[in-house]
């Protein structure tokens, strides 16, 4: 049985600074195109960069992956960020008007 392919599609596409198309990946990874096409789908760093035109075909999307940074520490008080103080507007409570009869 074979292990999933994301972390080697990641590490080339990080490894590749001009991205690839998922011809190349399914090359690369020596894989079938739909294992490597659902991988690739899954995986939240991953976003289509620019279409190439290619023989046969409309267009190839060029996927590439998001690098994160180095050195992103974490805020040391959740409670002091902004985001925190915002909520949603408190809904105003009417009183129907009652109609007598």
């Amino acid at each position: 049985m074979r292990k999933n392919c994301t972390q080697e599609i990641r590490d080339l596409l990080r490894a590749s600074s001009d991205g690839m198309t998922m011809e190349q990946l399914v090359w690369a990874v020596k894989r079938d195109k739909g294992n490597v096409k659902k991988n690739v789908h899954a995986m939240p760093d991953a976003y289509i960069d620019r279409w190439e035109a290619v023989p046969r075909r409309q267009y190839a999307a060029v996927w590439c992956v998001v690098v994160p940074p180095e050195n992103c520490p974490k805020p040391e008080n959740i409670n002091d960020m902004a985001i925190s103080s915002i909520s949603k507007p408190k809904r105003q409570r009417h009183k129907s008007a009652q109609v007598q009869s």
